[in-house]
């Protein structure tokens, strides 16, 4: 979850009706963000062992070197469905100012987010990752596929491009989860581990199954400037009873079933 106020608003999520019976509990942690918009992760009990948890921060400055408070990357560690896992939430800095003059802000979270992800990596090759989030950047940026080193194909996984992006070929075939200035973009994307994706393995785990942004037409404006584009909640200071300004995106995992 991204733009999260408080923890009382994921606790309020998770007491609805069709989330309730799945039992799900909270990571969250108060981001230094000057707006006091936090990231947070929610997951089933029964399914997902936490073994630990902490957010990575991001140090930017603004043209004056005065300190630029954002949200830092959460991690979380722990078992899924017995498999070594560790997932990253992201919401990276705006382009507020335009996309070349922010860049340098967005770059700088591709590399906490990189050095972490490798970092762990390092330590234990057998553990899979999941990083997610909205990046404010789309998956052929600069900040995603310099210098994260996503790759946009699974062949082109590797030792040296360990991370593949489950949202490149959308990206390119025209999908996209936002529009801004009249423009699509596909800022919401989810980026794995190279042993997360082998489908030919099903026996080692969890695997990519597929991958999808989630935009029914009860989420997407039915006329007017904005027809197809996401049905936000609020239009400035008008609230229009929507859900947000951003497609959410899923990916479905498998692995084989043994009875």
């Amino acid at each position: 979850l991204v733009e999260v106020e408080n923890r009382q608003v994921i606790e309020d999520l998770i007491k609805q009706p069709a989330l309730a019976k799945s039992n799900y509990g909270i990571v969250h942690h108060n981001s230094y963000d000057a707006r006091g918009v936090d990231v947070a992760l929610i997951y089933q009990k029964g399914r997902f062992v936490v073994t630990d948890h902490y957010e990575k921060d991001i140090k930017i400055f603004n043209e004056e070197g005065h300190r630029s408070y954002t949200r830092g990357v959460l991690v979380v560690k722990g078992l899924l469905d017995g498999e070594k896992t560790a997932v990253f939430v992201n919401h990276w800095p705006s382009r507020s100012g335009g996309e070349a003059r922010s860049y340098p802000r967005r770059a700088a979270a591709a590399t906490v987010l990189k050095t972490e992800m490798d970092r762990l990596i390092a330590e234990d090759p057998s553990i899979k990752l999941i990083a997610m989030g909205d990046f404010n950047d789309d998956p052929v940026s600069p900040s995603i596929k310099k210098v994260l080193g996503s790759v946009a194909e699974p062949e082109q996984l590797s030792d040296k491009t360990p991370y593949y992006n489950l949202m490149t070929k959308m990206y390119k075939a025209g999908v996209a989860t936002l529009g801004y200035r009249d423009a699509p973009n596909l800022f919401d994307q989810i980026i794995v581990s190279k042993n997360f994706y082998s489908p030919e393995k099903l026996s080692a785990g969890y695997t990519v199954f597929k991958t999808e942004v989630f935009a029914p037409s009860y989420m997407k404006n039915s006329e007017g400037q904005w027809k197809g584009y996401p049905l936000r909640s609020w239009d400035g200071d008008r609230f229009t009873n929507g859900y947000s300004d951003h497609f959410p995106v899923f990916t479905v995992m498998q692995r084989e079933h043994k009875r």
